[in-house]
């Protein structure tokens, strides 16, 4: 199966040359040293089989192919180097081979892959330490990988080693959700590194201990990183800004909550004192978001709640244009005008041509003008131009 991707030949050949190629990769692949050698000694390309041969790790072979003149630095098929794929499949011993014998240890793939890079991922300390004590690269965002990884270990090497820590490379650590790796960055770190974006990535993953170490550490709460913990359902993150005396964006992070589809939230943030007709992105509220979003539940809870607007055209609107039969049901039983918005919500379920959801605003009274009919007339919707008139014989 690993033929064609790791061949090395990027030039036509001849048939004989080709099957010679090909020959050479399955006794690779076979293990098979002795028909290795044979097809070797018949001229068979070495190069061609180099990466293949290191993803295996058979010593043997790649000694042999490297005494026949393969090029230890080709790149095949994803364009990784034999170096690379040894890293990658954990053959320490192949890649100390490839060193020795003048392996670039920084050539990089196409996708941005090195040695160096793999050997992080795999959370190898002895094949990390080898690669750096041949010079690999510590500016080619291997400590990122450590920190986005969780490998405290490695991640320690790569410092110790002079790896430099920006706000992504931190970002990346409090998204593993390691506060391991968090305090070692902390430790390493300039203090003028940005927090911001940390402490939004700690709001949104809910990793409580990881958000107090960069409270700690001079991260500022505002409205926007209470609103993202609202919106991804981090009640104990939004529970921790509350406590810490945080006042400000109550009304935005109670839009979130509804748009994230998060009650238990809601439910918090009134408690608090939120006002439940703030209005936040696009000029929308709670209800808005709730109803935009399809959230049921919490467009029944806040129709409930002693101070939510019932007069509220837009959310109405919204759940017209979106063909939400029930919630339209719930809005008007709640006493949303259904002649809201000057008649633009009637005009609106027409256009969408939603006759069970014009018939239920007329049954709730909305007034049949003439903008509604023309729209019915224009678009040829038969069925609700009887509906319209039906209900407004004046028509």
């Amino acid at each position: 199966m690993f033929l064609a991707f790791f061949s090395c030949t990027s030039n036509p050949q001849p048939a004989t040359a080709a099957a010679d190629t090909f020959s050479l990769l399955s006794a690779v692949e076979a293990d098979n040293e002795q028909d290795v050698k044979r097809h070797l000694s018949a001229g068979a390309d070495a190069s061609a089989v180099i990466q293949l041969t290191t993803t295996l790790g058979n010593l043997v072979i790649i000694s042999d192919l490297l005494a026949l003149g393969a090029d230890v630095n080709a790149q095949c098929g994803d364009h990784n180097s034999a170096l690379t794929e040894a890293t990658r499949a954990r053959h320490q011993k192949a890649a100390e081979l490839l060193i020795q014998r003048g392996a670039n240890v920084n050539t990089m793939g196409k996708l941005g892959d090195t040695a160096l890079h793999c050997a992080v991922e795999n959370d190898d300390e002895a094949l990390v330490k080898h690669l750096l004590s041949a010079g690999a690269d510590q500016g080619d965002g291997s400590l990122r990988i450590a920190s986005a990884m969780g490998n405290v270990n490695v991640a320690q090497l790569l410092l110790e080693r002079g790896a430099d820590i920006d706000a992504a490379t931190l970002v990346a650590g409090v998204r593993s959700g390691s506060a391991q790796i968090v305090q070692l960055l902390f430790d390493h770190a300039n203090a003028d590194i940005d927090l911001k974006g940390a402490l939004e990535a700690a709001a949104e993953t809910g990793h409580r201990q990881i958000f107090q170490i960069l409270r700690e550490k001079g991260a500022a709460v505002d409205g926007d990183i209470l609103s993202t913990a609202a919106l991804n359902g981090r009640k104990g993150i939004v529970q921790l800004i509350t406590e810490q005396g945080i006042e400000e964006g109550y009304g935005k992070a109670l839009y979130a909550a509804a748009k994230g589809g998060h009650l238990r939230i809601i439910q918090f943030l009134l408690a608090k004192g939120a006002n439940i007709n703030a209005e936040a992105d696009f000029d929308d509220t709670a209800l808005r978001a709730a109803v935009a979003h399809d959230q049921g539940d919490i467009v029944k809870s806040l129709l409930l709640a002693p101070d939510v607007s019932h007069f509220d055209g837009f959310a109405l609107q919204y759940a017209v244009g979106w063909g939400r039969t029930q919630l339209v049901k719930q809005l008007l039983a709640a006493g949303v005008d259904a002649d809201a918005q000057d008649g633009d919500v009637l005009v609106s379920a027409i256009r969408r041509a939603n006759p069970r959801i014009v018939q239920i605003l007329l049954e709730n009274g909305a007034h049949v003008h003439q903008a509604a009919l023309d729209t019915a007339k224009v678009r040829n919707h038969t069925q609700i131009t009887e509906l319209a008139k039906a209900s407004h014989p004046g028509f």
